[in-house]
């Protein structure tokens, strides 16, 4: 039975360096353009082994990021161990491209006076007062019926958290 080789040298011989950009072009298996190698019976992901083999362990619940935007490459020096939420927005996911944004899609600025965060079931998202406040006022314009009963719950509702909170529940309607 031949003896396995050491995991750094089974690791160099799976890469190329690119000479106009310095990026190490992983040549082995990938998967979704990352370069994968197995160490025992699992594969892992090749720019993670290569920061962990040159530069060290990466920091429990953090990811390692490709300063140089390029998937295959695993030169450590364009690696960098960042937590999750530092990794996707340097991408150019929707998540990150919205998180850049300085204007919403009417071309009011974000600012802390006219923004505000809605929970849903998407998670969270920044709304632009100045938008809802328009919305709102063209919803009564042109359905003021179902604006009214709207209201109506939303005061009933108010009302009672405000009873409940005071104690208050005996004087409900």
């Amino acid at each position: 039975m031949p003896a396995h080789r050491p995991l750094r040298q089974r690791f160099e011989e799976k890469y190329i360096p690119e000479p106009n950009t310095g990026c190490w072009l992983w040549l082995a298996g990938q998967s979704r353009g990352y370069g994968m190698i197995k160490i025992g019976d699992r594969n892992h992901t090749a720019h993670r082994v290569a920061y962990e083999l040159y530069v060290g362990k990466v920091p429990e619940g953090f990811h390692v990021d490709h300063l140089c935007r390029n998937p295959p490459c695993v030169n450590p020096e364009h690696l960098e161990a960042v937590p999750q939420r530092v990794n996707v927005l340097r991408g150019i996911g929707i998540t990150a491209r919205y998180a850049r944004r300085t204007h919403c899609g009417k071309g009011h600025e974000f600012t802390p006076e006219n923004t505000y965060l809605s929970y849903d079931h998407d998670g969270t998202r920044r709304r632009c007062r100045e938008c809802v406040i328009a919305r709102i006022a063209e919803s009564k314009r042109l359905h003021p019926e179902r604006h009214a009963a709207w209201a109506r719950k939303a005061w009933t509702n108010y009302e009672a958290k405000r009873r409940a909170r005071r104690g208050d529940l005996k004087n409900t309607r």
